[in-house]
C-alpha cells in the first residue's frame, strides 16, 4: 500500500512511529496509545524544526537538481553526509541505471531588437539539447509546421533564422488567485466520487486534457511529422528553434529532449529555447506588422558522460525482536527540471521526509519496525529510480518474481504533492 502525506512532516512522523502503521483495526483499537512518544515527535517537530533549513539547501544551495547533473550529485552527497550527521544507518546513495547523460545550462544570453528598441528575452534552454557554440544573431520568422504543406510553404526561407514554432495562444486575464483550496464540501464530494468508483476504471486527474493526435490520427500522426519537422529546420539551416513557454506572467515550464541523453546519440539536433509567453507575443505580433525582429542569443549547454545515477537511502533500525525485519518506508523524487530550483516539485517532498526521518531519531522514540527513507532519482523522465529500487529489492515487474525483502515490506509514505497545509492522506 503506497499512503501520500499531505504534507507536513509531523503527520508523517506521527504515523510512523506508532504502533498502527497498517495494523488492523481491531489491534489498533485494543493497543495503547503511547501519548509520551507523541508528545517527544510534538516537542522536537514544533520546537526544533529543520524541515525550512534542509528545504534552503536543497533549493538556494543545490537546486536545480535535473537527473545526473552535477548538481543533483552535489545534493545527494549533501543529504548523504546530513543524514549521517543525524545518526541514521546504511546512508548512501545507491545506483541504479545506466539513465544515460547529465546535462547543464552553463550560460545563456538572448536579446530581442525591433524597430522600437531592444528587450532581454526570459527563458532557458530545454534539457538534453545542444546550445549556440558561442554568440549567434539572426532574423526572427514564425513558422508553424503542422503539415507537409506547410514545410513547402517555408521551404528555401529559414536559413540562418530563428523560428519561433508555435501558435500566439491566449493569455486570459488573471483576475482571480491561479490557486484555491478545496472546502470541506468539495473534498466529501471526492471522496464520494473515489469511493463510488471501482479502482480499475479510475481515470487520470480531472480536467486534464487528453493528448492529441497529429495528421493522420491518434500519437504515430503527431509523432511522424514531428520527426519530419525537426529534419525539415536542420536541412533548412535554421539556427535555433523557440517556443512559447507554458504559464503566464514570465513563468516558464521545461522540459528535456530525453533522447538526447542516451549515449548512441550523436546528432543532438538544434538548440531548443522556450521563452516567456509575454515576450513570444510581442515577437509575433510585431512579425505581423511585417516588422523585423533580430534575435542574438548565446547558450552554452553542456552533457556529462556518467551514465550510472542513484537513489538517496537512510534507515532507522528497528527494535523490537519480532517487528524489526518489517519494513516502512517513506519518500518523495529527489531530481527536478532545470527551470528553477526543484522547490515544490520535489524538494518540498524530500525536505518533509528528511525531517521526518531527523525527528524520530532526535526524539528517541522506540521504533518497532525498521524505517528507510528513499529519495528517487530520475522520476521526471518516468518513474525510473523508484522502478529501479523496487526491481533490485522487492520484485522484478516484469516477471512479477518476488524478491527476500518483500515479504518484509509493510508500506510506503510519498510526499509529491506541492505547497499547501495538510488536510489528509490518500492510499492507492
Amino acid at each position: 500500500m503506497v499512503l501520500t502525506l499531505r504534507h507536513r512532516p509531523l503527520i508523517a512522523v506521527a504515523t510512523l512511529a506508532g504502533t498502527l502503521v497498517l495494523v488492523p483495526l481491531a489491534a489498533q483499537q485494543q493497543e495503547k496509545v503511547d501519548l509520551e512518544s507523541v508528545y517527544r515527535i510534538k516537542e522536537e517537530g514544533f520546537q526544533r524544526s529543520q524541515v525550512m533549513n534542509i528545504m534552503s539547501w536543497l533549493t538556494d544551495v543545490y537546486g536545480p537538481r535535473l537527473t545526473n547533473a552535477p548538481g543533483f550529485r552535489k545534493a545527494g552527497e549533501w543529504a548523504v553526509k546530513e543524514m549521517t550527521s543525524w545518526g541514521l544507518s546504511n546512508v548512501k546513495l545507491e545506483p541504479w541505471g545506466p539513465f544515460g547523460k547529465g546535462w547543464t545550462n552553463d550560460k545563456f544570453y538572448a536579446m530581442a531588437t525591433t524597430p522600437g528598441g531592444s528587450f532581454p528575452l526570459t527563458g532557458m534552454s530545454t534539457a538534453w539539447t545542444p546550445g549556440t557554440n558561442g554568440l549567434v544573431s539572426g532574423q526572427a520568422v514564425h513558422a508553424v509546421i503542422e503539415t507537409a504543406e506547410d514545410m513547402a510553404k517555408f521551404q528555401g526561407q529559414l536559413r540562418g533564422k530563428f523560428v519561433l514554432t508555435s501558435a500566439l495562444r491566449e493569455v486570459p486575464a488573471l483576475w482571480t488567485s491561479p490557486a484555491t483550496r478545496y472546502t470541506d464540501q468539495q473534498l466529501a464530494e471526492l471522496r464520494r466520487e473515489s469511493d463510488a468508483t471501482p479502482r480499475g476504471q479510475r481515470g487520470g486527474r480531472a480536467g486534464a486534457p487528453e493528448r492529441q493526435g497529429g495528421p493522420g490520427g491518434g500519437r504515430g500522426g503527431a509523432q511522424g511529422i514531428a520527426a519530419q519537422r525537426t529534419q525539415f529546420f536542420k536541412d533548412e539551416g535554421v539556427v535555433a528553434l523557440i517556443s512559447a513557454g507554458r504559464g503566464d506572467g514570465g513563468t516558464i515550464f521545461l522540459g528535456g529532449n530525453s533522447a538526447n541523453r542516451q549515449p548512441t546519440v550523436t546528432d543532438l539536433g538544434l538548440p531548443a529555447i522556450v521563452i516567456a509567453i509575454e515576450h513570444y507575443g510581442r515577437i509575433v505580433r510585431t512579425l505581423e506588422k511585417k516588422m523585423p525582429v533580430t534575435i542574438e542569443m548565446d547558450v552554452k549547454n553542456t552533457f556529462h558522460d556518467d551514465p550510472q545515477s542513484f537513489n538517496v537511502v537512510a534507515e532507522l533500525p528497528g527494535t523490537d525482536t519480532a517487528l524489526a525485519p518489517e519494513l516502512v518506508m517513506l519518500g518523495a523524487h529527489f531530481d527536478s527540471w532545470h527551470g528553477g530550483t526543484g522547490a515544490t516539485d520535489n524538494a518540498a517532498g524530500s525536505a518533509v521526509m528528511m525531517e521526518a526521518m531527523r525527528i524520530l531519531k532526535e526524539s528517541g522514540v522506540k521504533l518497532r519496525r525498521t524505517v528507510r527513507i528513499g529519495l528517487w532519482g530520475g522520476e521526471e523522465q518516468g518513474l525510473l529510480g523508484s522502478r529501479a529500487y523496487v526491481t533490485q529489492h522487492f520484485a522484478d515487474r516484469a516477471t512479477m518474481t518476488l524478491k527476500p525483502d518483500h515479504a518484509k515490506f509493510a508500506g510506503y509514505f510519498n510526499v509529491d504533492n506541492g505547497t499547501g497545509d495538510p488536510w489528509g492522506l490518500s492510499s492507492g
